[in-house]
């Protein structure tokens, strides 16, 4: 691969590969209007944005709500038929040429920080999730009009204030500024702002007579004094680690709690006020959160998880809101990933470690059953090889040093052609291209990487649909 260029392959019939085309591609294709130099990728639902080494931002695949930050009318017919507005190839988002810093996508918006700690955000803005009153609407071509902003406009709540850090979730945001403090804005029908609001929002214009609580304006994040180095959102809650190595979370905690729109947190459901993490093994270097685990990685190697379902202690499906130690495992972690039900490590030795659902053998031990509730050894994997991993809803994937990048599990959405034909396999299996990557990001419907030529490659795991070439191969 060229450095600096980006490939994509898997569904594309709203643009999301970026060739030019919305043609399905089982093999990598080029994304037409990039300069070579992407230094970051953030991927939402049937987009992708890149940062550039200028600084500058460029997206691509769907723009029915503005997530692409440009205004252009061409239009994609999706597979079923729907017309929708979308481009081919990456166009550059309006106004962001250069001096931006960082890039975040959730569901349908995006926001991008610039040197001077400056926060744009644009695309869908149901919920008040851009954090101002947008003036655009927009719409599929065929429904009903939503508030959203097709260009990226600052968020003037931060108006002479810095932003250092900023993180998106599927209809929420949250920004930590320089000063320390943390404000979010959107949805808030699980205390995901951090804060209770009076503010209600329609749902959507499916759920007319649907409202959740929300924020237009952002809010401060109550009960966070100490120093935050970093912060990490899932679609309904968010995580900090703070300077000092401790953790606090808020919002959505569990599945099986309360699912009413209008009252906070009943039960155990949720926490609008951060709730510091206790029992952790020591200062936490890196967090990882699913849609209802969070794993923790400390300075002592161990991994840590609670929440609701298997936390690998050795216990089947539970919750708990105190850390458990992941059994089955050495004391020298070094990567830690979790997906939607499963979750894996990387030992200093080069192995790499699973453990949670394997109905699709996305824990690659060999087999395709049931739970595992302790770390397993994912088997096919040369020791010291592995230099990190990611993982999506039913997949994993490893890439080494040298040599092909490797996945495993259900990989008919993403690379059927790998596959048997029930789409799934239980061992790591290579891809044809290799895979020299530095960053990687992933979600229930797609995988991303970053090579360190600047490169992206991205797959799809969508709904199961082939081309005919593709079904042929199964039959």
């Amino acid at each position: 691969m060229r450095s600096g260029s980006v490939k994509c392959w898997g569904r594309n019939d709203v643009g999301q590969l970026g060739d030019g085309t919305n043609v399905n591609s089982l093999s990598p294709v080029e994304v037409k209007g990039l300069e070579h130099d992407a230094v970051d990728i953030a991927a939402g639902e049937n987009y992708t944005c890149v940062l550039t080494a200028s600084g500058g931002v460029k997206c691509w695949g769907l723009n029915s709500f503005g997530q692409l930050g440009v205004k252009i009318d061409e239009s994609c017919t999706r597979e079923d038929g729907y017309p929708v507005y979308c481009s081919l190839e990456a166009v550059q988002t309006e106004g962001l040429v250069d001096g931006f810093v960082a890039l975040a996508a959730g569901g349908t918006h995006s926001c991008a920080l610039n040197e001077d700690g400056v926060l744009f955000c644009w695309g869908l803005n149901n919920f008040r999730k851009l954090g101002y009153e947008s003036n655009d609407e927009c719409r599929e071509m065929s429904s009903e009009s939503f508030p959203c902003s097709r260009e990226p406009a600052k968020v003037d709540a931060f108006r002479g204030k810095k932003v250092k850090l900023v993180s998106l979730g599927c209809n929420h945001s949250c920004a930590v500024l320089a000063s320390g403090k943390a404000f979010c804005w959107g949805a808030n029908n699980n205390g995901q702002l951090g804060a209770e609001t009076e503010e209600k929002c329609r749902r959507d214009e499916l759920y007319k007579s649907a409202y959740f609580f929300c924020s237009s304006v952002p809010v401060e994040v109550s009960g966070l004094e100490d120093k935050i180095a970093s912060l990490v959102s899932g679609c309904e809650n968010n995580c900090v680690i703070t300077e000092s190595g401790g953790v606090k979370c808020w919002g959505y905690d569990q599945q099986d709690g309360s699912e009413d729109d209008y009252v906070y947190c009943e039960g155990s459901s949720c926490s609008v006020t951060p709730r510091k993490i206790n029992g952790l093994d020591g200062k936490v270097t890196e967090i990882s959160a699913g849609d209802s685990i969070i794993c923790a990685l400390t300075e002592n190697s161990t991994v840590q998880c609670w929440g609701h379902g298997i936390l690998g202690d050795g216990n089947a499906n539970s919750s708990s809101e105190t850390p458990k130690n992941v059994e089955n495992m050495s004391r020298h972690v070094v990567d830690l990933e979790t997906g939607k039900s499963h979750s894996c490590i990387v030992l200093e030795s080069g192995h790499m470690k699973c453990w949670g659902e394997n109905f699709y053998g996305q824990l690659g031990n060999g087999v395709i059953n049931g739970d595992y509730n302790t770390a397993m050894l994912v088997e096919g994997l040369e020791q010291g090889d592995i230099q990190s991993i990611y993982l999506s809803d039913k997949v994993s994937c490893a890439a080494g040093n040298s040599g092909p990048l490797k996945c495993w599990g259900d990989l008919s959405k993403i690379y059927p052609v790998l596959t048997d034909k029930y789409h799934m396999t239980f061992l790591p299996v290579e891809t044809d291209e290799n895979s020299e990557e530095i960053a990687a990001m992933s979600g229930d419907e797609n995988i991303c990487i970053l090579t360190r030529g600047g490169g992206v490659k991205c797959w799809n795991n969508v709904e199961d649909r082939f081309s005919e070439e593709a079904k042929d191969n199964y039959e």
